[in-house]
């Protein structure tokens, strides 16, 4: 996975590569040979729907071929799958194909790279191996300025200064600026990246002139701004978002039929002849290449930031038109607009716009709120960094997020803390300072270095790492060869590597000439150490210059860094070859075992012989039965699960996740707290395996386990799973400060399901403990939601449901539905409890009612919450949507009519006010006669105090209706529902 910023230089590298790729296979093929490698480049933008086989036929159309011979290949594994844009799939669909196809065994023989623009959970496709395009080194700007304007570099980078790093920082940036200073008559350079494109775009616009060779059809030019604009700004838009929680992804491509109709309807009213003038317009706008051809059918901006950019100047004239609640909802809260907002505020003129576009954002996003602080123009930014400074949090976020500014006036702030050898939060602002870039704080950072603490002092070489300067690398240099703690000679070493190995290597070396021995071999065991396996014939590559110095120090370096990488990689060998021949000589003779032992009869014998047998024997079997994976076994090994031998446990904690029977998971559960680590681990896997609704409510009970291993894995199990059901369980649980000690594994877990419900109590959490794990699963959520702040994104859903006509009705009636609609999830939760195993059966009230609780919130957002207080004290459920209670419930085991009657006094007098008109009572039926107690309940309520009247009720169901009054108001009428379950511990 090779990740990067847009201009950054992915899509050149996958064309690059597979120009490269080819011409290697067609050296072979012209040495007769016929084993080589096709290249293959799939651009996902443009693939809306059919399968990878069917994107890859399109990618080779002139090559004809169909798309069996294609699978056939796959099969092979002949192809190099090179997929350009993973963050520009279109639709759910293509995104669900390319996941299947990854997720295919029978593929995955062919090596892939996939470039994108951002990372988020499941935005990475289970990649481990992920790349990142760097922002440009200083001396690599100063190369390419060179190659294209020579003799300007120094001048133009000394110029730039602190706006070096937003326009420059990768080749396109850097490419359109040398451009633009070049035709420049003055010289003048843009302040910030907005001004950069609006002067590229007059400079292609001095171009678009008719002339002989190339006409332009009547007033086409003077409309260009405007065609442009609006078109980029539609397909950032995309289509219409039907579900504001779930936006449409912005189009990079566009059909040209549906281009023209954009632009059509865009020139109605405005101009004669719309339909023909946007036909022939859209023609200019090609031919003078401010859009280009993607295929025949299909067309495209030069670049995604030129797209950016045009929408970026429509939006700009738009902003005065729009409310606040207007710019937050529909443009502030979608990532797809975020560098869109960034590129206008580098326009904007109006200084109370921009600062409460900036004030707006922190309202959504804190960290957007930052970022966009540090781009409005240069004159507004002392007062926008103020609005973030001026944000009530903690010491260490305050740091991080003026650090996201990357303004020189955030970066004084932070320069000044680390001046100050006693703050608290050197750690912070050391990591803003390097997530900035900045330049100044090289000197600094570089004393860090040296601290005692090891948190402070790696956390200063990470933030050299970013600054990436000549200055930086300079410094490391030299802190390198002239400091003999060991400690810290390997974090600069791992930072020198991580920066540029191929400039700062040779660098090393030529420092190294004149060191001393101990320096030259403490550096060598390093540099040795550190070197990744898979990259170490490369890395010895870069030593190759050195193997003729006549220093007899340099020589000794070399020799032990050869040894060295030379034991790591005949290791590597050995193992590989040994378990190959394992596998060749030992798996056919396995295979046909098991093929013998598949009868239910030799599963039964097995079953006999088990107890009889040593704990080997009885691993083996347990082992065996699961491959076989009959249900006959699965009582035989839940006993297995007690045995006294932890090898024996943990074979039949798998064989179990294998037969994957919802009967096992009680058993499971109390297996999660096994003393031995593997046990504990196979059975949270099988747990994993199984991921039914059982295993999933059942690990949500254990959360609160008393045992730390059981609590730690069951998060772990459904981290795994990943299912929307555990979401308000672990929310629940990161609100519970009795149990931190599982906090970041629940924040894991949140993070891999990846619902947006999280994010408010993410950053709530991450306001008062600033762990970097937090911040990471906020990134992720959002990337993958494609919105910051739910909340906002809910109030869109409301709203929208509003114009719909869906709140017409009267609230009484509105919140009736609701209030049925939820009971009826409370039956169906409670009935699956009926049919559950007796373990799950026999949980204690409390227990149950967290089960019924899920259940509620995995429908219906998180609505419900347990002893929730309410008048007088805490009720069981209360369940509020949109500020109004919907439900207010008690449970309660079964104690005969009288309990039944006390249970309605609690709830009347204890739990409910005058305005609350909607109960529930939630009774568990304990080892009783289940018809009996379903005949009591109408009987008992019918003679209470407070009753009414009976209404609707279903005995055979045990869902019973009735009318109650308000204790001290008989004229004022509850609804009150009692729901009945016949559950036998």
């Amino acid at each position: 996975m090779l990740v990067g910023k847009p201009g950054s230089g992915k899509s050149t590298a996958l064309q690059r590569l597979c120009c490269e790729e080819a011409q290697k296979a067609l050296a072979v093929i012209e040495n007769g040979q016929v084993d080589f490698t096709i290249p293959v480049l799939v651009e996902l933008r443009d693939r809306r729907d059919g399968s990878v086989a069917n994107w890859i036929q399109k990618s080779l159309r002139r090559v004809r071929l169909d798309e069996a011979t294609i699978e056939d290949l796959l099969l092979a594994g002949r192809f190099l799958l090179l997929f350009d844009g993973l963050n520009e799939l279109p639709t759910s669909d293509a995104w669900a194909a390319l996941d299947e196809f990854q997720r295919d065994q029978d593929f995955c023989a062919n090596p892939r790279i996939f470039t994108t623009r951002e990372l988020g959970a499941g935005a990475d496709l289970g990649i481990e191996k992920k790349l990142e395009m760097l922002p440009l080194t200083e001396p690599q700007m100063r190369q390419f300025i060179e190659n294209r304007l020579p003799g300007q570099a120094e001048s133009l980078l000394r110029q730039l200064k602190e706006r070096l790093r937003e326009l420059a920082e990768t080749p396109l940036l850097l490419k359109i600026l040398c451009d633009v200073v070049q035709d420049s008559p003055d010289g003048q350079l843009p302040q910030n990246r907005g001004e950069l494109f609006r002067q590229e775009f007059v400079r292609r616009y001095e171009k678009f002139k008719p002339s002989h060779t190339l006409p332009t059809s009547g007033d086409s030019r003077r409309f260009t701004a405007e065609l442009l604009q609006h078109l980029a700004f539609t397909m950032i838009q995309g289509d219409p978002h039907t579900d504001p929680c779930k936006p449409t992804s912005s189009w990079l491509t566009i059909s040209k039929t549906k281009a023209e109709k954009v632009l059509e309807d865009y020139l109605t009213g405005r101009v004669e002849t719309p339909a023909q003038n946007a036909k022939a317009w859209l023609e200019d706008l090609l031919r003078f290449k401010l859009l280009v051809v993607k295929d025949l059918d299909h067309i495209e901006f030069l670049h995604q930031l030129f797209q950016e950019y045009y929408a970026a100047e429509k939006l700009l004239a738009l902003l005065p038109t729009l409310s606040h609640a207007e710019l937050k909802q529909d443009y502030l809260n979608y990532l797809k607009w975020t560098e869109v907002i960034a590129l206008m505020l580098g326009l904007l003129h109006n200084e109370t716009q921009a600062l409460q576009t900036v004030d707006l954002s922190l309202q959504v996003d804190l960290r957007l709120g930052a970022r966009l602080a540090g781009r409005v123009k240069w004159r507004f930014q002392e007062q926008a960094v103020m609005l973030v400074s001026n944000q009530k949090v903690d010491e260490n976020l305050q740091n991080e997020l003026l650090g996201e500014t990357r303004s020189s006036i955030a970066e004084t702030k932070l320069l000044n803390i680390l001046r100050d050898s006693t703050s608290s939060s050197l750690r912070s602002a050391a990591f803003a300072l390097g997530k900035a870039g900045s330049s100044l704080a090289v000197p600094k950072l570089l004393e860090l270095a040296k601290e005692l603490d090891g948190g402070l002092r790696q956390t200063a070489f990470n933030a050299l790492e970013k600054i990436g300067t000549d200055a930086a690398i300079l410094g490391l240099l030299d802190f390198v060869t002239n400091n003999s703690d060991f400690d810290g000679s390997y974090r600069g070493i791992c930072s020198l590597l991580a920066m540029d190995s191929d400039t700062a290597i040779p660098k090393l070396f030529k420092t190294l000439e004149n060191s001393n021995h101990d320096t030259r071999w403490r550096i060598a065991h390093i540099i040795s150490s550190v070197v990744p396996e898979q990259f170490s014939k490369e890395f010895l590559k870069l030593l190759y210059p050195f193997r003729e110095n006549p220093d007899p120090g340099i020589q000794e370096v070399i020799t032990c860094i050869t040894n060295e990488l030379s034991k790591k990689n005949s290791h590597l060998e050995f193992l590989i070859t040994a378990e190959i021949n394992y596998l060749n000589h030992t798996r056919p003779a396995m295979d046909a075992m098991f093929e013998k032992m598949r009868s239910p009869d030799c599963v039964l014998k097995l079953l006999d012989d088990f107890e009889s047998l040593d704990w080997m024997a009885r691993t083996g079997i347990a082992r065996t039965l699961g491959e076989i994976g009959l249900e006959i076994a699965v009582p035989k090994l839940i006993e297995a699960l007690e045995d006294l031998e932890p090898s024996v446990r943990e074979a039949a904690a798998e064989a179990l996740g294998k037969i994957n029977s919802d009967i096992a998971v009680p058993h499971l559960l109390k297996a999660l707290g096994d003393e031995d680590y593997r046990v504990r681990n196979a059975t949270t896997k099988t747990l994993v395996e199984i991921s039914s609704e059982m295993a999933i409510f059942g690990l949500l009970t254990v959360l609160r386990h008393t045992d730390y291993y059981v609590r730690l894995n069951a998060v772990s199990a459904l981290c795994q799973i990943g299912s929307d059901l555990a979401v308000p369980g672990l929310i629940d649980l990161l609100n519970d400060l009795d149990f931190t000690d599982i906090h970041e594994k629940t924040v894991e877990a949140l993070e891999n399901i990846g619902n947006p419900q999280a994010l408010l109590t993410l950053w709530q959490y991450y306001k008062n403990i600033h762990f970097w794990y937090v911040a990471k699963s906020i990134n992720t959520i959002q990337n993958r939601c494609g919105f910051y702040n739910y909340e906002i994104a809910q109030v869109s859903v409301e709203e929208r449901e509003r114009k719909r006509g869906s709140f017409t009705k009267s609230s009484i009636t509105s919140n009736d539905q609701l209030y049925d609609n939820i009971l009826m999830t409370i039956f169906d939760s409670g009935r699956n409890i009926e049919s559950s195993p007796k373990e799950i059966r026999s949980l204690d009230e409390e227990s149950l009612r967290h089960i019924l609780i899920h259940a509620v919130n995995a429908k219906y957002s998180n609505v419900a919450e347990a002893e929730a207080y309410n008048k007088g004290g805490k009720t069981d459920i209360l369940v509020r949507i949109n500020g109004e209670k919907i439900l207010i419930a008690e449970c309660k085991i079964w104690h005969g009519e009288n309990g039944l009657a006390k249970a309605l006094d609690q709830l009347l007098q204890r739990y409910v006010t005058w305005r609350d008109t909607k109960l529930a009572l939630l009774i568990f039926s304990r080892n009783q006669k289940f018809s009996d107690v379903v005949q009591k309940i109408p009987q008992e309520i019918k003679q209470h105090q407070y009753f009414v009247r009976e209404g609707n009720s279903n005995l055979k169901k045990a869902w019973f209706r009735f009318t109650v009054c308000y204790p001290d108001d008989r004229d004022r009428e509850l609804t009150l529902t009692i729901l009945a379950f016949d559950i036998p511990s």
